[in-house]
């Protein structure tokens, strides 16, 4: 019996971390400045489409989730030994977020469903973080 539940737990751990990773993963447009571009999030690579319109890979490893102040967090760590975080401050909505470095600099707006600008999506963020 023991075996079993240990299996369990197991089981719904590994779950609960497939469908963390699930949600930041896919395509997003990105805008950085007065800079947009596209990204892809995919199987620990970030890829970033560059002016030559090709895509550059940056491998990751998810090394934490957390939430702060009901704003879910993944910390990334890139194999070229900075960490990386995105956050989605919309209560309930994984279309848009930032992604952000150690030092909380935005290196990215990321979206999926609509366009944002820089403006707009600045506007969301601060309205977000004192409504939930």
């Amino acid at each position: 019996m023991k075996i079993t539940s240990f299996m369990l737990i197991i089981l719904v751990f590994s779950i609960i971390s497939c469908n963390e990773k699930q949600v930041y993963e896919g395509s997003w447009e990105a805008v950085s400045g007065i800079r947009e571009t596209k990204i892809k999030l995919h199987n620990d690579t970030l890829s970033i489409l560059g002016s030559n319109e090709e895509y550059t890979d940056y491998p990751f490893q998810l090394v934490d989730f957390y939430v702060i102040q009901t704003v879910p967090v993944y910390k990334l760590h890139s194999t070229y030994g900075k960490d990386y975080f995105i956050e989605f401050p919309v209560k309930d909505n994984y279309n848009i977020g930032q992604i952000t470095n150690e030092a909380g600099g935005i290196h990215y707006f990321i979206y999926k469903s609509e366009y944002y600008t820089q403006e707009e999506a600045i506007e969301i963020y601060n309205n977000a973080i004192f409504t939930y």
